[in-house]
């Protein structure tokens, strides 16, 4: 049980931020849940039920948005 505890006390529940977030940060988290802040500078639209939103672009050719 102690053990259960330690590991969810070592969970970072900070808020990752997808607009700065690099590709190599990015490939680290695939597959993993994560909560994420991003400044929407896209519009808003709806896909498959689910609310999307684009963060702003940047030059690395890498599109970040979430649902």
């Amino acid at each position: 049980m102690f053990a259960i505890i330690r590991a969810v006390l070592a969970l970072d529940f900070r808020p990752l931020d997808l607009g700065a977030m690099t590709l190599e940060r990015a490939r680290l988290l695939d597959g993993k849940p994560v909560t994420v802040s991003l400044i929407a500078a896209k519009s808003a639209y709806m896909l498959l039920g689910r609310t999307m939103v684009g963060a702003a672009d940047r030059d690395d050719e890498v599109e970040r948005g979430s649902m």
